[in-house]
């Protein structure tokens, strides 16, 4: 989803607060949506906001090449 640079709805665990920065949101309950989809419905134009952040987090962090010469950088002796 963050490659496709969508807004993304996660739950709230740690292994998924990377990928979090004000494009999106970490909730606790599925009974959170309904206000979700209220916000988006209401502010559409920082769903737009929200995709870039989603694309740069997915640069940042899921990018092939970044990957792969952070794991060359750890072993380079």
């Amino acid at each position: 989803s963050l490659c496709l640079r969508n807004p993304v709805i996660l739950a709230n665990v740690k292994s998924h607060y990377p990928f979090i920065d004000n494009n999106g949101w970490l909730i606790d309950d599925t009974d959170e949506l309904e206000g979700i989809f209220s916000m988006i419905a209401e502010n559409k134009n920082n769903i737009l906001n929200m995709s870039e952040k989603s694309f740069n987090i997915a640069k940042s962090l899921l990018d092939y090449k970044v990957l792969a010469q952070k794991i060359y950088d750890l072993n380079v002796i």
